[in-house]
């Protein structure tokens, strides 16, 4: 079975800008949709990222880190 996470989000943000946040009150009916296809890859997601933020240099003025 494959995740339905990407359709869950969109539902979410049905209404809003492209640049408007999901609104925390709508989180718990969203979380309340997930199953475990959905956690899944939300955890995926997560360790994709803590990868690709490794390899970003210090320097680029996005990530908020310095190198001290």
């Amino acid at each position: 079975m494959m995740s339905n996470l990407r359709s869950i989000l969109l539902e979410a943000k049905t209404g809003l800008s492209p640049w408007q946040r999901i609104p925390e009150t709508q989180w718990q009916e969203i979380a309340a949709q997930c199953g475990p296809e959905e956690v899944q890859e939300i955890h995926a997601r997560i360790t994709s990222l803590k990868a690709e933020l490794l390899t970003v240099e210090d320097w680029d003025g996005d990530t908020g880190t310095t190198s001290t």
